[in-house]
């Protein structure tokens, strides 16, 4: 298997090429540290048995230096219908996990980060993008990206049965005028050590600041602001000022704060 490139690429120089924007360096510091290499999609293993779909040459796959592409937690599928496609460009950094692309158009863009876990279903249309950062855990989720920028930073909890609906998944035209109501591209973004609990959906347009809190079955429609607690359907602004820690043992040493009134 031939790389693409002669010398191992750093991360700003990769985002560049995908492309992603580099402010989103930060999000991926382990990342920073790793030199990568691309390779044509159509030659690694994720590309056999896919109904006879075909990736031309513009078509990669990015891993570090010191992955084999066979190590990548991935497995492909394809829009019925969809025979050939151009400008793909996944990047995986991490070996953990169990990632499922459905794949349902041209220029999709993926990136995911150093010692991320991540287990979901990734859904991609109409030239959209998604970013992971390092060390993020997602559990079995679905994430939803048709004509939209997702980006998960840091550090970031999503447990299991999660949605993440980028965008609308049908248009809504204005019967009076005939105007298309939701054609424009949307962007996701989850700030850095974000937690979402269990059974929680997120809409489209929405952002979430550093350290912020979603509790369990939550609907979230608008911002949540950093290390804030939410929830409920609509989901509505809890307590302010919280974070949250991965261990019980870090703590453990903790004062217990006393429950609210009944």
């Amino acid at each position: 298997m031939t790389s693409m490139h002669d010398q191992p690429q750093p991360l700003g120089d990769l985002l560049r090429e995908m492309p992603l924007p580099v402010s989103l360096k930060r999000h991926a510091p382990l990342s920073m540290g790793r030199r990568m290499y691309s390779v044509r999609l159509r030659d690694t293993e994720l590309a056999a048995g896919l109904n006879g779909a075909t990736f031309d040459d513009s078509c990669l796959l990015t891993v570090a230096e010191e992955m084999d592409p066979a190590q990548v937690p991935l497995k492909l599928s394809v829009q019925a219908g969809k025979k050939r496609f151009t400008g793909l460009h996944l990047t995986v950094l991490s070996t953990k996990g169990q990632c499922n692309l459905l794949l349902g158009d041209d220029h999709l863009k993926v990136f995911i980060g150093t010692e991320t876990n991540v287990r979901a279903g990734f859904h991609l249309f109409r030239q959209s993008s998604v970013f992971i950062g390092d060390r993020t855990t997602i559990g079995q989720s679905r994430l939803q990206v048709s004509n939209a920028d997702l980006v998960i930073g840091e550090d970031c909890q999503i447990i299991e049965d999660c949605v993440l609906q980028c965008n609308d998944p049908h248009p809504f035209i204005d019967l009076t005028n005939g105007e298309l109501i939701n054609g424009e591209r949307r962007r996701m973004y989850l700030g850095r050590h974000v937690l979402v609990h269990r059974r929680c959906l997120l809409m489209p347009g929405v952002r979430v600041g550093d350290g912020a809190i979603i509790q369990a079955g939550a609907l979230v429609t608008h911002d949540v602001q950093p290390n804030t607690l939410v929830g409920g359907s609509p989901a509505v602004t809890l307590r302010e000022q919280v974070g949250w820690e991965r261990d019980f043992a870090k703590t453990a040493s903790r004062p217990r704060a006393k429950p609210p009134e009944p």
